[in-house]
């Protein structure tokens, strides 16, 4: 159990340079809630070591807490890299799903990313558990991605794609040729 009396509503880079001993103490909690997740993405607990944890002492990246009855209710991962803003994951714990917490997170999340359409995607099993936000939001799905994380199932983006054909590179890098336009795949 996580109380908040103990922990922050936000981890990020700011929080961990505060606390350092929290990376030991309060993100394997953390995680371990998070990691229940991991039946809809392969390699999810590789994501959060190899991706999450590195963006957090970054800055790329922050996990948003929530608490209902000092409890831990719910968390939320958002990305904001200079070139994504993302809602890359969030989970109501079972016993406060339905009261509010998810609203909650998503409004939070708009704060943290200064965006209220980040990109998101889900699992297709959770498009029931998230229509209801999505319509109260307006979230209108971008693309369908057959097999992107599992075999048979797709994964469904909103406000924007998972992953871009091409984007233009920087200024900065274009200027040593700049009779031609360059792309790169993402």
């Amino acid at each position: 159990m996580i109380e908040s009396l103990e922990f922050p509503r936000l981890i990020d880079r700011e929080y961990l340079n505060s606390n350092p001993d929290a990376i030991i103490t309060l993100l394997p909690k953390v995680f371990q809630h998070l990691s229940e997740l991991s039946g809809y993405y392969p390699a999810f607990d590789e994501w959060l070591s190899k991706k999450v944890f590195p963006g957090l002492i970054t800055g790329e990246r922050s996990i948003i807490l929530e608490y209902r009855r000092r409890d831990l209710s719910g968390l939320a991962i958002v990305k904001n890299d200079g070139v994504e803003q993302k809602l890359c994951c969030l989970r109501v714990l079972p016993p406060y799903q339905g009261t509010g917490v998810g609203l909650k997170l998503f409004e939070r999340s708009f704060d943290v990313l200064n965006n209220e359409s980040p990109l998101l995607s889900i699992a297709e099993e959770q498009i029931e558990v998230f229509r209801k936000l999505f319509n109260y939001y307006g979230f209108e799905i971008a693309k369908i991605y057959p097999d992107y994380y599992r075999p048979c199932k797709a994964e469904l983006s909103f406000n924007g794609l998972i992953e871009q054909s091409t984007i233009l590179l920087q200024d900065s890098l274009i200027q040593n040729n700049p009779n031609s336009l360059k792309f790169a795949v993402r």
